[in-house]
């Protein structure tokens, strides 16, 4: 979550860290570039693991408002809601479901497998399509439009790492 309030970071809906720093996204110019696997900056850092149910929001998200809908798969049309990728369509896996409708486009060998997420409970895996990236040049473009504007986003996912080398973000 991004915004005035600072940035913070929850993992499976609990609060593990903040930083004062309020720039957020409303900071970057309307052509910065959207990924998802790999760093925005000039010293690409690429994801190595599995994605599913990446989620951007216009506002900055409570600690409620996250745990409600952790485990959802959403309509793409909840209030508030600029971008959404679940990656279950096999004909168009990039497609986002919000209403903004901002395609996806995948780089190197990203691709979509059938993968596991844990369940409610988190004692049972949930099995469907996930985002499947190396760490080694794959990713996932967004267009640059897709945060142009906002100031207190909330970028949300469920992420599964191979490997925590020099902590690669999603």
């Amino acid at each position: 979550v991004s915004g005035h309030e600072g940035m913070k970071l929850y993992l499976d809906g609990i609060l593990i860290g903040k930083h004062e720093h309020a720039g957020s996204f409303a900071r970057m110019k309307k052509s910065a570039q959207n990924y998802l696997g790999k760093s925005a900056w000039s010293e690409d850092a690429y994801f190595p693991g599995q994605m599913d149910e990446i989620r951007v929001w216009d506002h900055a998200r409570n600690l409620a408002q996250i745990r409600t809908n952790m485990f959802a798969t959403l309509t793409g049309r909840e209030p508030g809601l600029v971008g959404y990728w679940n990656f279950d369509d096999p004909a168009q896996p990039g497609r986002d479901l919000s209403a903004g409708a901002h395609p996806a486009a995948f780089n190197g060998s990203a691709t979509v497998v059938d993968g596991e997420r844990p369940d409610v409970e988190m004692t049972a895996p949930r099995y469907g399509r996930v985002l499947d990236l190396d760490g080694k040049g794959s990713f996932v473009e967004l267009p640059a439009t897709l945060t142009a504007g906002l100031s207190e986003p909330t970028v949300e996912g469920w992420v599964k790492w191979d490997k925590m080398a020099n902590w690669p973000g999603f």
